[in-house]
């Protein structure tokens, strides 16, 4: 059974709202109804958390029919699991956890190579969620980050977007905390070159107007 299908419609037809989040609260009584297998309280964890864990799984594999796998794959997780959540951390952080070790799990075994959806789809499903490495209003942060080597872009989206530490990213690759230093210093690097590329020419023609405009 697949979960999304049991708890609503699939994501790639609901809309992609702004800026969805994993940190939202998830009262007690709702986890405990969950944990003792109540669907109607699985359902209500579901809808909280499935397009925060869709768009992360996209803009980690950028392929809708991967997100969905990945959705699946996340929540047949949590679900199984959820009787073994006792915290301290809040219920969201755990669920984010799974769904990055998920979508992380998903690419090892394609060995990070995940054909991309074309520039049109990713434009239409991707939210705009911000990043510390910011364009200018007119330029699109998600096709710059699609730029990105898909291991690249998810550290980038755990640590800047999601504001996961370089200890939690680590874990989640398996890897040190100097492996998530050294992949997020390169990726900024790099997003800031391709910035900057596509920048130029918006420059130079303001420049020539400019000139154009000081001519007697």
């Amino acid at each position: 059974m697949r979960w999304r299908n049991e708890f609503g419609p699939s994501l790639v037809q609901q809309d992609i709202e702004k800026k969805p989040t994993f940190a939202t609260a998830v009262d007690d009584l709702t986890v405990r109804r969950a944990q003792r297998g109540d669907t109607d309280a699985m359902a209500a964890i579901y809808q909280l958390f499935a397009k925060p864990c869709y768009n992360v799984a996209y803009r980690m594999a950028g392929s809708a029919a991967v997100a969905e796998d990945i959705v699946h794959d996340t929540f047949v997780k949590v679900i199984s699991k959820i009787h073994r959540y006792r915290g301290p951390a809040p219920l969201w952080a755990w669920v984010r956890q799974i769904t990055f070790n998920t979508t992380i799990n998903h690419l090892n075994r394609r060995k990070w190579h995940v054909p991309m959806d074309s520039a049109e789809q990713i434009e239409n499903t991707w939210a705009d969620a911000g990043a510390e490495v910011r364009p200018a209003a007119t330029h699109d942060a998600e096709k710059l980050l699609a730029q990105l080597a898909p291991q690249a872009r998810a550290v980038v989206l755990m640590h800047d977007l999601e504001g996961m530490t370089h200890r939690e990213i680590a874990a989640a690759f398996d890897q040190t905390e100097s492996f998530s230093k050294s992949v997020l210093f390169r990726a900024r690097k790099q997003l800031k070159a391709l910035l900057q590329a596509d920048q130029t020419p918006d420059q130079t023609t303001q420049q020539q107007d400019t000139q154009q405009d000081l001519k007697p």
